[in-house]
């Protein structure tokens, strides 16, 4: 069983961008431990990651009540 070449170059797109992703982060993670230190940096990062993940609960509870009605 073959797989294809769309299959094998859209794999090699997705892992060479989160590659990319992953070295943004780390120079982006990097200069906030510079500027602020190490614990500042995580508590920023943190924060950033909560808020996201806070605003997708939010839209996904309010989908659940929008079909509950």
């Amino acid at each position: 069983m073959e797989l294809g070449k769309g299959f094998w170059l859209r794999t090699c797109g997705t892992v060479i961008g989160i590659g990319v992703l992953c070295l943004i982060g780390l120079v982006i993670f990097d200069r906030l431990i510079y500027r602020f230190g190490a614990i500042a940096a995580l508590v920023i990062v943190f924060a950033i990651l909560m808020a996201i993940a806070y605003r997708a609960d939010r839209k996904k509870a309010h989908r659940y009540d929008e079909s509950d009605s």
